[in-house]
C-alpha cells in the first residue's frame, strides 16, 4: 500500500512508517494547508476508497490526529476538523512561545558559527517573499533552531504545536 520510510528522531535510521501514521500524515498536510477546513466533516467511505484503504488504518490516523487535537469525533456527527476558538489559540500560541523560548536557550549551546550564518540568511530571504514562502522560511528556521537544541522529545511536543497554529491561519 504505502511504503514511505522516514527517519526515526531517535536513532536516525529508516524505519517503515505503518499505513496509519502515512495516512494520518497526509491528513495533517491537508488540514494544516486548508484542503479540509475547521469544522468540516471528513467523510470515511470517501477517504477509504481515495486512500485504497480499510476502515481499520483510516480510524487508527484518526486516532493519531485526534491525540494531537487537529480532529475532533462526535457520535452523532463523526469526525472533524477542529474549529479554532480564540482561546485555542491563544493557548497554542502561548505554548509555542514558551516551548521556541527554550529552544533556543537549549541551541544556544551546541549551535555553531555555521549555523549562526546559515539562521542569518534564513532572516535576510523574509523581506524579500510572499506571505507562503514567509511561512515556508519562519518554519524551517524555527524548527532549525529545536534541532539545533538537541532535545529529541522537545521536537516531538513541539511539532504537533506547530500544526495546530497552522490550522489558525486557515
Amino acid at each position: 500500500m504505502f511504503a514511505m520510510v522516514m527517519l526515526n528522531a531517535e536513532t536516525t535510521t529508516l524505519r517503515q512508517v505503518s499505513s496509519a501514521e502515512n495516512i494520518a500524515n497526509i491528513l495533517r498536510e491537508n488540514i494544516v494547508n486548508g484542503i479540509f477546513r475547521q469544522g468540516e466533516k471528513l467523510n470515511e467511505k470517501r477517504l477509504c476508497e481515495q486512500f485504497s484503504i480499510t476502515r481499520t488504518p483510516l480510524r487508527e490516523a484518526f486516532r493519531i490526529l485526534q491525540a494531537e487535537r487537529m480532529l475532533e469525533y462526535s457520535p452523532y456527527s463523526g469526525v472533524t476538523v477542529i474549529k479554532v476558538t480564540p482561546r485555542f489559540a491563544k493557548e497554542l500560541w502561548t505554548i509555542r512561545g514558551l516551548l521556541e523560548s527554550y529552544a533556543v536557550e537549549q541551541a544556544t549551546v551546541n549551535m555553531t558559527m555555521e549555523d549562526i550564518v546559515y539562521l542569518k540568511a534564513i532572516r535576510d530571504k523574509f523581506a524579500y517573499v510572499d506571505i507562503d514562502e514567509f511561512l515556508e522560511l519562519d518554519a524551517e528556521f524555527h524548527m532549525y533552531i529545536t534541532d539545533m537544541s538537541g532535545n529529541i522529545q522537545l521536537k516531538k511536543t513541539i511539532l504537533p504545536v506547530w500544526n495546530g497554529a497552522c490550522i489558525i491561519r486557515n
